[in-house]
């Protein structure tokens, strides 16, 4: 790259070293490959995709070089995963989090996209997939059919009842000739 140019003294398939002694590597998404390794800079590059299994190996790999500066970047595209390490780090930094920090940076902010790209992207994606992948905005599990604020909306506390109260509370209705059983129950009551 041109910015680059002069300060590169090799470059490999993986790893290109720099004048100063850096060294920029660029390491597959394995366990085996990625533990050990220590950085000074971590780059996770749409984590939101990436394992939790692989962010538990490469996390490490800065933890003996925190004193001395070393950072970690997670940049990714909100994606909705029911167990999602990335976003459960991009909540730390909103709630305050002393060393975690998060931003959002919707494809509103880059100067290379105006309106009229805005509205072409909005056509062409539509509604999720717009709000994710432009809006950078957190959006319901995909390919469900109910999204998580709609189960926590439907969820209630209720008390179990006791067998007394519940055959008091339900009816059993079986058909002999066509061998059905139909059952209906009353929660509460």
């Amino acid at each position: 790259a041109p910015l680059l140019a002069g300060s590169v003294t090799d470059e490999l398939k993986s790893a290109v070293r720099l004048t100063n002694g850096s060294t920029i590597g660029s390491f597959p998404a394995s366990q085996r490959q990625i533990r050990g390794i220590g950085a000074d800079l971590l780059v996770v590059d749409e984590a939101a995709f990436v394992p939790r299994d692989i962010w538990t190996a490469a996390y490490p790999s800065v933890a003996d070089r925190v004193r001395a500066g070393a950072r970690v970047i997670l940049a990714s595209t909100p994606w909705p995963l029911a167990d999602s390490w990335f976003h459960e780090w991009y909540q730390r930094g909103l709630d305050g989090d002393a060393d975690v920090a998060s931003w959002h940076w919707p494809s509103s902010v880059n100067p290379r996209i105006g309106e009229e790209e805005m509205a072409g992207l909005q056509s062409g994606l539509g509604g999720e997939a717009y709000e994710r992948e432009v809006l950078a905005l957190w959006s319901s599990e995909q390919g469900s059919y109910f999204d998580a604020g709609e189960i926590e909306a439907a969820v209630a506390d209720y008390e179990a009842l006791s067998p007394e109260r519940a055959r008091a509370a339900s009816s059993w209705d079986y058909q002999a000739r066509r061998k059905e059983r139909q059952v209906s129950a009353v929660v509460g009551g």
